[in-house]
């Protein structure tokens, strides 16, 4: 069985068609193959961030995604995307994903950016798990995911 299949059969409860939260929208167009988890369906006990995405493309790309209509308070910021990061390690890991080829991207879209929150975000916090820093890339609401990831490839 293969991963999005693993996921759909084994989080069912979690799925959602798309990555959204009050008029902020991640754009999935052009993602031919992909599964979307909401991140309060998932874990409830701690703070995480809104989508979870899981595509395949050429390789698993995994997308963690924060949505912000107002204020970022980047230290919850960064804790919800970390805790999303554990919980997409721990879905790999359950459904034995043994593909090395996979790469993880934290995006955090806000309607509006404070020029010193998307500072702070971009230069100075990453997300620490497993002995790696993932970068945060801070975007505008509406964005596409698929022309986000094909700028930084």
């Amino acid at each position: 069985m293969d991963i999005l299949n693993y996921i759909r059969n084994n989080y069912a409860n979690s799925t959602s068609p798309d990555c959204s939260e009050q008029n902020c929208k991640l754009k999935l167009d052009r993602l031919k193959n992909y599964v979307v988890l909401k991140g309060e369906k998932l874990e409830q006990k701690s703070k995480i961030c809104d989508c979870i995405i899981f595509a395949m493309e050429e390789q698993l790309i995994v997308g963690m995604v924060e949505l912000k209509s107002r204020t970022i308070h980047v230290r919850e910021l960064v804790e919800k995307l970390t805790n999303g990061t554990k919980i997409a390690f721990y879905i790999l890991n359950k459904c034995n994903y043994t593909q090395k080829q996979f790469e993880f991207y934290h995006l955090v879209l806000a309607k509006h950016r404070h020029r010193a929150d998307h500072n702070k975000l971009t230069r100075k916090e990453k997300v620490k798990i497993r002995g790696k820093e993932y970068k945060i890339l801070s975007k505008k609401c509406g964005e596409s995911f698929s022309t986000i990831i094909k700028q930084l490839q």
